[in-house]
């Protein structure tokens, strides 16, 4: 990344690699760092007044999580997704989220619930601001929250990198118009309110409409 790209953030030099990574993830999930875009170490070292083997250990992280690439001859760069991706994406989503919602137990249906109430609350917000990071985060949270529901970790560990991967594609889609963003609102509340009433089957009904229409925009977006 160039010296005078977009992002001011400093960090001094007792910082670690992982605080590395959350200033360039943060980057890369707002769209300031479009997929593609090549990361130049030394730059980057000297933006962010790190060592260059700090900026190796946060690249090795955010590789990890499928939002940096190698491309071949060219480096390190932002990744990017295509429809396959999409496709291998939403079906993974599909096999945990569904699956949480048929099979989640009661007891962390206890904890997740307000989980889910506070996802909306934020979605609401960014609504009403049309702040489209906030949407975004608050989704994020709301389908995380309906893994939990499985109580197992490492699954929610995966959501969290899948939407992570996912976002790379949310940035290609104009979700700016307000009508747009209250329907998708709308549709989680949906979600949330069936996963409240215990009417599982609607939950799972609503949750597979929203996220086959997820999958059909992201996939003619790309």
């Amino acid at each position: 990344m160039a010296k005078d790209e977009p992002g001011t953030e400093q960090i001094d030099r007792t910082s670690t690699a992982s605080q590395l990574a959350s200033i360039v993830r943060a980057r890369i999930l707002s769209g300031t760092l479009a997929p593609g875009t090549p990361i130049r170490e030394v730059a980057l070292a000297e933006s962010l007044g790190v060592s260059r083997n700090t900026v190796r250990e946060g690249v090795r992280l955010l590789l990890g999580e499928g939002l940096l690439e190698h491309r071949q001859h060219k480096g390190i760069a932002v990744a990017t997704v295509d429809a396959k991706d999409i496709q291998e994406i939403y079906a993974a989503r599909r096999l945990m989220e569904l699956k949480a919602i048929r099979t989640g137990k009661k007891e962390a249906l206890v904890e997740g619930i307000p989980l889910l109430d506070a996802a909306i609350a934020q979605m609401e917000e960014g609504t009403e601001s049309h702040d489209l990071n906030a949407i975004r985060d608050a989704d994020a949270s709301f389908h995380r929250a309906i893994v939990g529901l499985l109580g197992n970790e490492r699954l929610t560990t995966f959501e969290s990198t899948l939407l992570g991967e996912l976002r790379l594609g949310l940035a290609l889609l104009d979700r700016s118009d307000a009508e747009y963003q209250t329907n998708w609102m709308n549709e989680h509340r949906r979600i949330a309110t069936a996963i409240s009433n215990g009417d599982r089957a609607e939950a799972a009904r609503l949750l597979s409409t929203h996220l086959d229409v997820g999958e059909s925009r992201l996939r003619d977006a790309v």
